[in-house]
């Protein structure tokens, strides 16, 4: 383990904070309600694998 290992990390930065939000934002348009119909209909069309045991 190195110095970089143990000092504490930096605070985050007004741009940091910036991308995160816009990233966040990016999924405010998505219609939610056909996203979840669509994995559920996913995970019924695909086969069941078996458990590994």
């Amino acid at each position: 383990m190195d110095d970089r290992d143990k000092a504490p990390p930096a605070p985050p930065t007004r741009e940091g904070i910036d991308r995160a939000i816009r990233a966040a934002g990016g999924w405010s348009d998505m219609d939610t309600d056909a996203l979840i119909d669509q994995v559920y209909r996913a995970r019924h069309e695909s086969p069941t694998r078996p458990l590994r045991g």
